[in-house]
């Protein structure tokens, strides 16, 4: 059995993370998406860092972002990377079998 320990696992206060399992997810909120790409590029450099201390491999490709903005236009602004690799934005996404969409209507998963 293979045990992590995230007691020391950076935390800001501007994000929020969640962890199930082996599927972390970051979690954010402002009105611009510009602040929301920079809150969570920071958050995945300090990320990062911790990973690296702890000798934890991520792979980048599996990661992915969504700018949920409801009934609002519009879309995200810059990239987030990871390990040198740009993680792809996604207009929906499986997260612990439930399909999100960025307007939040769950159509995709109620289908």
């Amino acid at each position: 059995m293979q045990y992590m320990y995230t007691a020391d696992i950076p935390k800001t206060a501007r994000t929020q993370l969640a962890i199930y399992g082996d599927d972390t997810t970051i979690l954010t909120r402002a009105s611009q998406p510009w602040l929301v790409t920079q809150l969570l590029q920071e958050a995945v450099d300090d990320l990062e860092n911790w990973f690296r201390k702890w000798l934890i491999k991520v792979n980048p490709e599996k990661s992915t972002a969504i700018l949920i903005k409801g009934r609002k236009k519009g879309t995200h602004d810059g990239m987030i990377s990871m390990n040198q690799r740009d993680i792809p934005w996604r207009r929906e996404i499986k997260y612990l079998a439930v399909t999100i969409d960025d307007r939040l209507t769950f159509i995709l998963q109620v289908n």
